[in-house]
């Protein structure tokens, strides 16, 4: 089926969300980036149109011209011109991730602070507080069998993982076992069969903080239908 983009949420990296540039300049380009964000991490590729993005954003296709070039400006994304075979006549545009396109964790998170590397940030309300203790309380509940499975899951996808990295001609991706744990916790009652696309899309696409790009694809990946829900 066609992605016609998110109809919930926009990924939109803290850093871009919080750029000064943007914020004073292009406020909507920030819009912009969570559609292009959102479409990359599900299709890999971005094919909307300018004019789809206009219609998107309220704005002209010149303007969504402007922004972009801020954005590529900024080094958020890269565009590519794509010409017909053994041709000049020009077919497409693809746009990927730039280096500077952070994955949700950039460096106004931790502005100020000593860390060793970027980090998720950690929720600050009693709300989140509370959704993570249940978090904890839902795994402990799991058999021993079941938390075996999980944690093999994530060792065969680590594994998968670096070995595409060694393709890549890419050092290997090192886990904490603080990161490892909360993998095992997101795979539990996910549909795995994903898992090989998800590792494939972190090695192009999160090489800026692989642990959390793979962490976040994890999450996102579709819950398991019980048996009941299969009907509905």
């Amino acid at each position: 089926m066609e992605f016609k983009g998110s109809n919930i949420f926009l990924n939109i990296p803290i850093n871009i969300a919080r750029d000064p540039v943007l914020l004073d300049k292009t406020p909507k380009g920030i819009l912009l980036m969570g559609e292009i964000v959102s479409m990359l991490n599900v299709t890999g590729k971005f094919f909307m149109s300018n004019a789809e993005m206009a219609k998107r954003l309220r704005v002209s296709q010149s303007t969504v011209k402007n922004y972009l070039d801020l954005l590529e400006e900024r080094g958020y994304i890269v565009r590519k011109i794509i010409y017909k075979e053994n041709s000049k006549q020009i077919i497409g545009r693809e746009i990927t991730l730039g280096q500077s396109a952070v994955l949700g964790w950039g460096n106004a998170l931790t502005e100020g602070k000593p860390t060793s590397k970027p980090r998720v940030g950690q929720p600050t309300g009693h709300k989140k507080n509370s959704l993570r203790e249940q978090s904890k309380r839902t795994f402990n509940n799991l058999s021993q069998e079941e938390k075996e499975r999980d944690k093999n899951t994530i060792e065969i996808l680590v594994n998968y993982l670096n070995h595409c990295a060694e393709e890549w001609r890419r050092p290997p991706i090192i886990f904490s076992e603080s990161e490892i744990k909360k993998m095992i916790s997101a795979v539990h009652g996910k549909d795995t069969r994903a898992l090989k696309e998800a590792a494939d899309k972190t090695i192009i696409y999160g090489e800026q903080y692989p642990q959390g790009y793979l962490l976040s694809c994890i999450k996102n990946l579709p819950e398991i239908k019980e048996e009941g829900q299969k009907n509905e």
